[in-house]
């Protein structure tokens, strides 16, 4: 008797309340690109609002990344950093086949009655980094043009060039770059010589720019990307 009772209780239980959007305090929307094993690119999308921790369930909510539709995830995240897809942070995803590249991409969020809208620079066109020069000495400053020139170098994170050859490593880190749209400068270190191959490392400080953020408290992007070498010859 004492369970049924218990059955009953429960099933007096109001369902959680629906919500909307206008309902989260400050939303942020956090737009992960990148690659997974097999160069099948990544594309994932999470709103929350700014404090966490209070049920919120938007059933209406759609998102749409360049016109396409994403598929909205539902269900718990285990571990440590865990949330509710149902309640208070909602996750989509894009299928790679979907993937628009062009000069401004669009994502749109909806319930049904209120709808924020964000923009970025070239998020999925190809990075690259080529250099004006390649027979070079220490002192000398070599000019990469990077492409796309939209992007911008975030202020906090390591970000600089890596120089190999012979068994031998030197680096220019980002307070001796000098950064500007579609281009990084970087003067050419002691301890490598010949032969060297150059790299840039950290890229995830340097960025596609969100160009439009409507309706949201923040909107900020992550890309995962590599950069391919370049050559310099060293005396």
């Amino acid at each position: 008797m004492v369970l049924l009772a218990l059955l009953a209780a429960c099933s007096e239980e109001p369902p959680p309340e629906n919500h909307h959007l206008s309902d989260l305090f400050r939303p942020q929307v956090q737009l992960n690109t990148g690659f997974l094993p097999g160069g099948a690119e990544q594309i994932q999308l999470f709103v929350h609002p700014l404090t966490p921790g209070v049920c919120h369930p938007i059933p209406t909510l759609t998102a749409t990344l360049d016109g396409k539709a994403m598929t909205r995830l539902h269900g718990l995240v285990p571990g440590e950093n865990g949330y509710d897809r149902d309640c208070s942070v909602f996750e989509f995803t894009l299928d790679p086949k979907d993937i628009v590249a062009g000069p401004t991409n669009t994502l749109v969020i909806t319930d049904g009655v209120s709808t924020i809208t964000m923009e970025v620079a070239n998020l999925f066109a190809p990075r690259t980094a080529t250099a004006s020069a390649t027979d070079v000495k220490p002192g000398d400053t070599v000019t990469l043009a990077w492409s796309p020139a939209t992007d911008v170098l975030a202020d906090k994170g390591d970000f600089g060039v890596l120089l190999e050859a012979g068994g031998k490593r030197a680096s220019v880190k980002r307070q001796d770059l000098v950064v500007a749209p579609g281009s990084v400068a970087f003067p050419v270190p002691e301890g490598v010589s010949g032969d060297v191959t150059a790299s840039v490392f950290g890229t995830a400080a340097m960025q596609p720019p969100v160009t439009r953020c409507e309706g949201l408290a923040a909107c900020k992007v992550s890309r995962e990307y590599d950069v391919a070498p370049f050559s310099l010859r060293l005396p």
